[in-house]
């Protein structure tokens, strides 16, 4: 428990808290805006994972690859 307590604190005392905390009074809508990205930028690893076994799965299995590279493709650039 000792442990907790300092690392606890120095999240708190971060400039990154300290924005999510004043962001939401500011504007709402920035809020918002700024977590769903947030959120998105998170997930987009796991999502280039499961198109990148979409892609995988297409080419062992001799299917179209016309939808698998461009979701691909589209993911690739969005990271």
């Amino acid at each position: 428990m000792g442990m907790v307590t300092p690392l606890i604190e120095r999240i708190r005392s971060s400039n990154l808290w300290t924005v999510a905390g004043v962001l939401p009074r500011a504007d709402r809508g920035l809020s918002f805006t700024w977590w769903v990205l947030l959120i998105f930028r998170g997930l987009l690893p796991a999502v280039f994972a499961i198109v990148m076994g979409m892609l995988i799965g297409a080419v062992q299995h001799r299917a179209n690859l016309a939808t698998p590279l461009a979701l691909f493709g589209f993911i690739f650039v969005l990271l």
